[in-house]
């Protein structure tokens, strides 16, 4: 199938269809008394587990108890006795869990320890050992206690440096594709004497590079990256000012936009095809979360819950965002709960229609067109089957044309 003969099936696009949109928001965790508390940190590809840590009784300010919450059975405590160890990252089936405990040992003072969960079962890495994020089929777990390390069952962990040919002296690694194969974060490196602090990007065959900023004295982080490493989501500005970016092919960075009480805003989640982007914005105890796609740009998430959606948030403060599901309609993060509480908090969208590519409700010509970007790019598998072809092309159109 050829540009022209694609770009002609558009003239046939007329009808516009309406998605439905049935908004659910979940308050987790805090199981201890009236004061206790809980954050979420990451969300399943499908957007149906949340991960993070919780307060239970007897252990208030304790760093949290690691959890993981399904739609289906609610919440789960990992393993009671990992104080201060909440989950920061998961498979896309959740069959794997990872996470970093503050371990106190005999023989040395406090110090981070990462772990995996599994199947019931925790695997400890001994101490100094940070872990962020995981490969769908457990074999690959990144983070790093002092620079960025990368594990795997057949290296233990090592160091992914240098970058760009620079001796790398700290950071760590945030984010990591479910294939393993590309990861991101945050770099601190010395080149001729001078320190530089950069979001970067690994993969196996290029070892790690330095993404772009707007100047050479500006700092830099990368959080998250969406699942083919096309879209990589951070931070770009001054220690006082980040503000959330994004790179689209480790070559082009743009700001998401402009809200009030910002800068400082830092991106934390993106979807699988990069179109939907999630974080927060402005200065504790003013920060809030934020919501991007490309067609409608940066907005404030909580207001739009209430204005657009009906969503009653009475006494709730949504101040962090930390994970978006794969299709951007599910997102997760921390907020203020009534009675001031601090508490995890999911929010499900309900964009329950496959052809509404850019995600604001309505199935139109600017789905057709999104979408043909992204196939002639050759990052459009609708169908889910590992690569992107006419038939995916063909399933697009059919959904497109069933509307929602």
């Amino acid at each position: 199938m050829n540009r022209m003969n694609i770009v002609a099936v558009v003239a046939l696009a007329g009808a516009q269809g309406l998605a439905s949109a049935q908004v659910r928001f979940d308050a987790i965790g805090g199981l201890g008394d009236a004061y206790s508390g809980s954050g979420a940190n990451a969300v399943s590809a499908d957007g149906r587990a949340v991960v993070g840590g919780t307060d239970v009784p007897g252990c208030r300010y304790c760093g949290g108890v690691p959890f993981v919450w399904t739609v289906e059975y609610g919440l789960l405590l990992l393993d009671e006795s990992l104080y201060g160890g909440p989950a920061t990252g998961l498979s896309t089936d959740h069959a794997f869990i990872v996470g970093t405990i503050g371990s106190i040992h005999d023989s040395l003072p406090p110090c981070d320890e990462a772990y995996i969960w599994s199947a019931g079962a925790i695997m400890r890495f001994g101490v100094y050992t940070d872990a962020n994020g995981v490969s769908d089929d457990g074999s690959v777990i990144v983070g790093g206690n002092s620079v960025p390390e990368r594990w795997t069952g057949a290296t233990g962990w090592r160091e992914m440096g240098p970058i760009d040919g620079a001796f790398v002296v700290g950071g760590g690694a945030l984010g990591v594709t479910p294939d393993g194969g590309t990861v991101v974060g945050r770099a601190i490196w010395q080149r001729e004497g001078e320190y530089h602090i950069d979001g970067f990007v690994w993969t196996g065959g290029s070892g790690m590079r330095a993404l772009p900023k707007f100047s050479v004295d500006q700092i830099g982080a990368a959080y998250a990256v969406s699942r083919g490493g096309g879209a990589i989501v951070g931070t770009v500005g001054t220690f006082n000012a980040p503000r959330a970016v994004r790179w689209v092919g480790e070559q082009t960075v743009e700001y998401l936009g402009q809200l009030p009480n910002q800068p400082p805003s830092w991106a934390r989640g993106v979807s699988d095809d990069g179109e939907v982007i999630v974080g927060m914005y402005g200065g504790y105890p003013q920060q809030r979360v934020f919501i991007w796609d490309r067609r409608r740009g940066i907005r404030d998430l909580q207001n739009e819950l209430v204005d657009e959606y009906g969503l009653d948030l009475s006494g709730w403060t949504l101040q962090s965002a930390h994970g978006v599901s794969a299709n951007g309609r599910v997102i997760v993060g921390t907020g203020r709960a009534p009675l001031n509480r601090v508490r995890a908090w999911r929010v499900d969208l309900g964009w329950d229609c496959a052809a509404d590519t850019t995600h604001d409700g309505v199935v139109d010509s600017h789905d057709f067109y999104a979408y043909l970007s992204r196939f002639f790019a050759g990052h459009a598998d609708f169908n889910t089957d590992g690569v992107t072809n006419s038939q995916d092309f063909f399933d697009f159109m059919t959904a497109f044309f069933a509307g929602c």
